[in-house]
């Protein structure tokens, strides 16, 4: 067992099928010898490490799945495997590993295990969207998803202008196919000087970040519909 390689790498995905490269040189020639990697989805991670120039065996890795759909049987698999190997790779399908993604656990676990966690740098939309804006990046949250029924969604808006109003950036995000309906709502739920950002496909070739005033958005109200967006809202200092 080599010592270099004992830990757990957190290694970061790319956002898009097109996004842009940012692992450096030689990173999967360092970890060649780790065979357990803990995923969102097996299917996703395969691609995602042929994008990233991952060139071993699948065959000969233990692709272990570890997603918000996890039984505590899967947990026990994950735990017990990651205490025998002492050394393994987690990534989420998307971005990177243990934000807006349940990997934390696994490395709460590494931590009681005594096992050396290495985060490896890399796209977050949350961050990308939040250093584009223009807002706050000194007081910020992320919210995640916002309520699926409309009322509890209006409610939520409302509660997040009141927070903003302290300084403080609020960010959230919905399923694509949601998106335009959140807009709709973002605009006449919100006061016409209220900021609000809309990163649409971060960190893809196609990427747009804009901010704009609510009374200017509704000017030209854009369609993102089916589009993956991270939305932020705040005001100007």
């Amino acid at each position: 067992m080599s010592k270099r390689n004992l830990g757990l790498y957190l290694i970061p995905s790319p956002l898009h099928e097109e996004g842009f490269s940012f692992l450096p040189d030689g990173v999967w020639e360092s970890l060649e010898d780790i065979k357990l990697f803990i995923v969102e989805n097996a299917r996703e991670a395969r691609r995602g490490l042929r994008r990233m120039g991952y060139k071993g065996d699948f065959d000969s890795l233990q692709m272990l799945e570890w997603n918000e759909n996890s039984t505590p049987g899967d947990h026990s698999n994950v735990f017990s495997a990651l205490a025998n190997e002492k050394r393994a790779v987690l990534m989420s399908d998307a971005g990177l590993p243990c934000i807006a993604d349940p990997g934390n656990v696994v490395v709460m676990k590494a931590h009681e295990l005594g096992i050396p966690v290495f985060p490896w740098v890399g796209p977050s939309s949350i961050l990308l969207t939040l250093m584009a804006s223009g807002l706050n990046g000194q007081q910020f949250r992320f919210h995640g998803y916002l309520p699926r029924e409309k009322a509890d969604r209006a409610n939520t808006i409302r509660e997040l202008e009141r927070k903003a109003k302290s300084g403080e950036t609020q960010l959230f995000m919905d399923t694509p196919y949601r998106n335009q309906t959140v807009l709709e709502d973002l605009l006449n739920l919100l006061s016409a000087e209220t900021m609000i950002c809309i990163g649409r496909e971060v960190h893809s070739p196609k990427q747009s970040i804009l901010t704009k005033s609510a009374k200017e958005w509704r000017k030209g109200v854009p369609q993102i519909q089916k589009i993956p967006v991270m939305f932020a809202i705040g005001f100007k200092k």
